[in-house]
């Protein structure tokens, strides 16, 4: 229901260059929150820890979950009351599409089917790796090499810090559009950081690898809905 909602309201009567700058913006603000949220979150765990082992009270616990409950429930809020009109049909960028690869629909000789079917397939990669990351890691990460909170939510941000910074770099450069070398050149990024995260118990190194994923999974993203 969300997606292909998200995607006709970004694509309503626009050109490759102006939807490659909404699809931008999107993914910048989502992701930055991403790596915010991840760095609040590690130090708020730290925080309900100490708090629970000082003053011997559990209660403490639900801290992290209290704070950003009230967080999204304000967010919540500001999106209904701030939320914006369906964005112009026509923009100034619309004049830079002759410079960019079109697709078929658009005189050019790309494949828009092939191209939407490798996003959809390196959509499961990308996701099935963060879930790994995200689910699995994170008592891999307390219970045997022993990282704080601190230490995780550090680790875990360098994933969506390194998203968002390819994300700037997607929204402002055209040439990857319908070129696969790009696609599946970053996707290769995820098995190499898979062999870093079996292969090694160095915090350092750990923080490469998940820098390498929050790269490679951007390309997925951003192509998914750009192609979508």
């Amino acid at each position: 229901l969300f997606w292909p909602a998200l995607e006709a309201h970004f694509s309503a009567g626009v050109g490759p260059s102006e939807l490659r700058h909404r699809v931008g913006w999107f993914n910048l603000s989502w992701s930055t929150g991403d790596f915010v949220g991840a760095v609040t979150g590690g130090v708020l765990y730290s925080v309900a820890g100490l708090l629970v082992t000082r003053t011997g009270e559990t209660y403490f616990q639900v801290l992290p979950f209290l704070v950003t409950g009230a967080l999204v429930l304000a967010i919540v809020v500001l999106a209904l009351v701030a939320l914006p009109e369906v964005p112009g049909r026509r923009s100034w960028r619309d004049g830079e599409d002759p410079e960019v690869p079109r697709s078929p629909a658009r005189g050019g000789h790309a494949s828009l089917g092939v191209f939407w079917t490798m996003a959809l397939v390196a959509n499961f990669a990308a996701v099935a790796f963060r879930a790994v990351l995200i689910n699995v890691f994170p008592d891999f990460g307390k219970d045997v090499l022993g990282y704080s909170g601190i230490e995780w939510g550090v680790l875990y941000a360098m994933t969506p810090l390194a998203r968002t910074a390819m994300f700037w770099f997607w929204q402002r450069h055209r040439g990857w559009t319908y070129r696969a070398r790009y696609l599946f050149g970053f996707q290769g990024l995820l098995p190499l950081a898979a062999i870093i995260l079996i292969f090694n118990s160095n915090y350092g190194l750990f923080l490469v690898a998940f820098a390498m994923v929050g790269v490679g999974i951007s390309k997925t993203y951003f192509a998914s809905i750009y192609y979508g």
